[in-house]
């Protein structure tokens, strides 16, 4: 796909356009608005061709560029400066709206920080509609501070490349894509946004311009580093297809990643993931929530999504309905491999109806207890089904596992738990293949051949009449025929039969059992 973008060292030197020629001065104080476009007009006029800004800062009130083919270049961030005025504040500093065009290697200052105003971003890339979209555009190497809305905005645009770029300091959004598609974001530092207007604030963002839009689909958000955002989340994604948030750094963000729903067109995300990203809430406090993946609340199913070997520290949600990771209203979605520590509350909550959900291979570690029904992992309502194995849950919590409804659609395999609380809060409502472990003392004693001893029981919570059950003996039973069986509800039977041809005497000891629900 990068092979669409225009590349403006590949620009013949005819068509390098030096500012200063057409009257800039970037003395940061001179007005060099008209300057500049006229240097852009001139490209236009020939084609297209490079922009560029030598060392300096330069004053504009606004930047247009409408016509194909055209680059800004400047000498490097700090050393090129584009500096937005102050009488206009409700415009962006530069505005794309042709195919093939970008920004590089320069430092876009705005004049407003940690405050809200409508349309004052660095960069916007604007195409016509969801059926009307640019092309090609390529943003790399560019700083942007101090705006009041978006350091970088995107509207009805296709193939766009944002990388290596630094935003931070704006009121509302580091990077957005609205309504495009193919659009990714790679290797860029996105901090200290802050709450616009709704209380919003986001990191790297994939989303919706207007109801009517069509569905949005392919993007990436790779290897960026965000943090600092004390409210909203650091990656999200409204009702998109095909989003690929990975390699992420997330350090002091109120949410980590977020893949729902667009309330304005009732989209729901499709086979969008989130794999080996870094998170870690920091300082901020309890009241957070780490990956979320989502379709409508009693409607339509987020499809086939993927939460995948993520590191998280110290998230979870802001109350028993969230945790760490939270899925609800999905089919298919696959959680995988994911290692979260000190969670608040809750690891890994199937809030509702997830079907077809798979959970494996997780580790849940240190959940740190304060939400009531703190748990490893948590089936909070019915309509759960899927596959829950080889998770590691060292809960230090109330509950190794929490279902206080029926999720026995969900088929349990062995999953190890240590807690200091109850290892299931409802054993009655976890699914076939389930196993409970226990143990107890059993004392066979004399067994005469040719006779059966009395039933031996002990003791397993959770055991029901219809399970299967595996033992151990911690001794040679010496030809013994052994049965073991649940005879009752939390009670394991063992049958002993002597075939043998002789008297055998066994001492007492401590047998142990796997029961599987079936």
């Amino acid at each position: 796909m990068t092979s669409i973008y225009l590349n403006p060292y590949s620009i013949p030197y005819s068509n390098w356009y030096s500012v200063l020629q057409f009257g800039a001065t970037g003395d940061g104080v001179t007005d060099d608005t008209t300057a500049i476009q006229t240097a852009i007009t001139r490209a236009a006029n020939n084609g297209g061709g490079i922009i560029y800004f030598p060392r300096g800062t330069y004053a504009v009130t606004g930047l247009t560029v409408s016509a194909a083919n055209i680059t800004l270049v400047g000498t490097g961030l700090r050393s090129t400066i584009i500096k937005k005025s102050a009488s206009t504040a409700s415009t962006q500093a530069i505005l794309i709206t042709a195919d093939y065009c970008g920004v590089k290697n320069l430092t876009i200052q705005g004049v407003t920080s940690a405050a809200y105003v409508v349309d004052e971003n660095g960069i916007t890339i604007r195409g016509t509609s969801s059926a009307v979209q640019i092309n090609g555009i390529n943003i790399d190497t560019v700083e942007v501070y101090n705006v009041g809305r978006a350091g970088i905005d995107v509207f009805y645009a296709s193939n766009v490349l944002v990388n290596n770029c630094r935003t931070h300091n704006c009121g509302y959004i580091g990077i957005g894509f609205w309504s495009s598609k193919y659009c990714d974001a790679t290797w860029n530092e996105v901090h200290t946004i802050t709450p616009g207007t709704a209380s919003n604030a986001y990191g790297i963002v994939y989303s919706y311009k207007q109801a009517g839009d069509t569905q949005a689909s392919y993007g990436k958000a790779e290897h960026n580093y965000i943090h600092d955002i004390s409210l909203w989340e650091a990656l999200d994604t409204h009702g998109w297809t095909h989003v690929q948030f990975a390699n992420n750094t997330i350090y002091q963000c109120k949410r980590g990643i977020i893949i729902g729903i667009d309330a304005l067109n009732n989209f729901v995300p499709s086979y969008c993931s989130a794999s080996n990203n870094t998170m870690d809430a920091g300082s901020l406090g309890t009241i957070l929530e780490g990956i979320i993946l989502a379709g409508i609340d009693g409607g339509a199913h987020a499809i086939g999504g993927a939460i995948s070997d993520n590191v998280i520290k110290t998230y979870t949600g802001y109350n028993t309905s969230f945790g760490a990771i939270t899925v609800y209203s999905t089919t298919g979605c696959a959680i995988t491999g994911n290692s979260l520590y000190n969670s608040y509350g809750c690891g890994i909550n199937l809030y509702k109806d997830n079907t077809d959900v798979l959970v494996v291979g997780n580790t849940v570690a240190g959940i740190v207890t304060g939400l009531a029904n703190a748990s490893g992992i948590a089936s909070r309502s019915t309509g759960n089904t899927g596959l829950l194995l080889g998770n590691v849950i060292d809960a230090t919590a109330e509950y190794g596992i929490y279902a206080p409804f029926d999720s026995t659609g969900i088929r349990m395999g062995n999953n190890p738990i240590t807690t200091s609380g109850t290892t299931y809060s409802h054993p009655a409502n976890l699914g076939i293949g389930r196993e409970i472990y226990g143990s107890g003392t059993v004392d066979p004693g004399n067994c005469v051949d040719g006779t059966a001893l009395a039933p031996l029981t002990i003791t397993v919570t959770g055991a029901q009449l219809g399970d299967a059950v595996e033992f151990s003996a911690p001794y040679d039973l010496q030809g013994l025929t052994v049965t073991a069986y649940v005879s009752a509800t939390n009670t394991v039977a063992f049958k002993i039969w002597n075939k043998t041809g002789g008297a055998i005497d066994l001492a007492s000891g401590t047998w142990r059992v796997r029961v599987t629900k079936l």
